[in-house]
């Protein structure tokens, strides 16, 4: 599963930070972003604008990934892709025996997105098609 992380400075003036967060469902393992292939836990890089990211895994045992995007120009829009794989079921089941999350609806999972601890757009994965049913854009930053 592909899915890109977008952000888009609408306004007139150069924002200069701002972080964005995206925690993945349990049912996703995270293979790599903007190009780097993930291999543990804490783990960083820089994509090609060299803006930063830090993937971390939480207490709650789910993969979350930090991009801090810096000097955004007027109009200017900037992508993260993240390269992912759907969890099989059966592993699935038994990881969620192991965390104490069995009743995570195996079908169809939200998937929320922050910026700067405020909610901004949701992410939906359709586990039977094995798809991205939806994108993540966020359409304000400043």
């Amino acid at each position: 599963v592909y899915y890109k992380l977008i952000i888009k400075n609408p306004g007139n003036v150069t924002v200069t930070t701002k972080t964005l967060t995206d925690t993945l469902p349990l049912r996703l393992r995270l293979l790599s972003v903007a190009g780097t292939d993930i291999s543990g836990y804490p783990q960083n890089g820089t994509d090609s604008n060299k803006d930063s990211w830090v993937v971390s895994k939480g207490t709650d045992s789910r993969i979350k990934l930090d991009w801090t995007v810096s000097n955004i120009t007027a109009g200017e829009t900037r992508e993260l892709l993240i390269k992912a794989q759907v969890i099989p079921e059966s592993e699935y089941k038994d990881f969620c025996k192991e965390t104490g999350n069995e009743s995570t609806d195996l079908k169809s999972i939200n998937n929320e997105v922050f910026m700067d601890n405020e909610k901004k757009d949701e992410v939906s994965i359709d586990l039977e098609e094995i798809k991205i049913t939806g994108k993540i854009t966020i359409k304000e930053v400043n």
